[in-house]
């Protein structure tokens, strides 16, 4: 088995494993820019393919917007539906609460610990472990937290916005695991470039690049100088000739 694809299969074994809460087969991670490096998570249901939220840490938007501009790979910027959509591969939806008018997370909240609602946002103080198996589970689309932060999970804008301030999805724990955070949009921020921020991107699918046969690794050898290579040459020509006629 190729070591790539061992590599892979090993991932995925350790993930089935290790994250009890169930997400979709449709997800598949794939390679961006380098051999190995998962940038890019394939949704074979949508057609779609999700740049890492790790590619976008830390960016303001005007920075964003520049990125998207200029890398010519085809991403835009999603709407707070897609990302709906997206969520509910990791069984997550929204539903409206007849009381508040809000959208809130139609998951069981006492599953991921004692619920308490703020402004936007959801909290659970102490999160249940099916809480952190599903920030376990969503990092798949890009780590975005912990860099610069002593945080753990995903947290990123949407390009729906009133008056600038942008709709985010999160979900993440600090590093005690006594407190979880979850958002579904109803979170509105400035993208102001903070080290824990990202922005949810994607494009439309396109073929896999096998990156195994780009960067094909070749052992460095000294090359042998091209006249002492002729007379090498023509020596083992001579003895192989000779051997023919014995």
């Amino acid at each position: 088995m190729p070591l790539m694809h061992c590599r892979r299969f090993i991932k995925s074994l350790l993930i089935s494993c290790l994250i009890s809460l169930p997400v979709s087969a449709s997800l598949i991670e794939r390679d961006y820019l380098q051999l190995d490096d998962g940038g890019i998570t394939y949704d074979n249901e949508s057609g779609y393919e999700w740049l890492d939220l790790s590619f976008t840490r830390s960016m303001n938007l005007n920075q964003y917007q520049d990125y998207l501009s200029s890398s010519n790979d085809g991403w835009m910027f999603a709407s707070s539906r897609m990302v709906d959509n997206l969520f509910t591969q990791f069984n997550l939806t929204k539903k409206v609460n007849v009381h508040s008018g809000i959208y809130e997370v139609s998951e069981d909240n006492s599953s991921f610990g004692t619920y308490h609602s703020a402004s936007g946002y959801s909290y659970y103080k102490p999160p249940e472990k099916a809480f952190i198996d599903l920030v376990s589970a969503l990092t798949m689309l890009g780590e975005s937290m912990s860099e610069g932060s002593a945080l753990f999970g995903i947290k990123g804008f949407t390009s729906d916005n009133i008056n600038g301030a942008y709709e985010q999805y999160m979900a993440y724990h600090n590093g005690a695991e006594d407190l979880g955070i979850l958002a579904f949009g109803d979170y509105h921020r400035v993208p102001t470039g903070k080290d824990i921020q990202s922005f949810f991107t994607y494009r439309i699918a396109r073929p896999e690049v096998n990156f195994s046969s780009l960067n094909i690794s070749v052992p460095s050898t000294q090359v042998t100088e091209p006249t002492t290579l002729a007379i090498f040459t023509l020596m083992l020509s001579l003895f192989a000739f000779r051997r023919y006629q014995k």
